[in-house]
């Protein structure tokens, strides 16, 4: 995969027009779209000007490595995943658990919760 199609994949997965993106990265819109066009490759440092955005660096390997496909972008929602949504999900259950039980009826909850496994585990 050439650099431009992976600068289009990042935009299409960041939901991001080639302007925003540019702007983002630090890089002009013009030379954004040589990329993509594939009239031009990025320098080292406008390749470094990238990957160190915040919301772009985990795009880094992807970026840079002259191999990378859609393998990798499968790995870094994999990672994502697993990195972001079971503590946010863990913390606003343990919240609302905590609720519950502080209004009196923690000992429902826990039945509908045990109910609620069971079903689970018979499927």
């Amino acid at each position: 995969m050439k650099i431009g199609e992976k600068i289009q994949r990042i935009c299409d997965r960041e939901g991001l027009k080639l302007k925003e993106f540019s702007e983002l990265a630090g890089i002009s819109y013009s030379a954004a779209k040589y990329y993509v066009r594939g009239d031009r490759a990025p320098t080292v440092a406008q390749l470094q000007k990238i990957t160190q955005v915040e919301r772009f660096k985990k795009y880094s390997l992807f970026i840079t490595s002259p191999d990378a496909d859609e393998k990798e972008l499968e790995l870094i929602d994999k990672q994502n995943i697993t990195e972001n949504d079971p503590t946010t999900e863990t913390d606003e259950f343990n919240d609302l658990f905590r609720q519950v039980c502080e209004a009196g009826h923690g000992d429902e909850a826990l039945k509908y919760l045990r109910y609620l496994a069971k079903r689970e585990d018979s499927e």
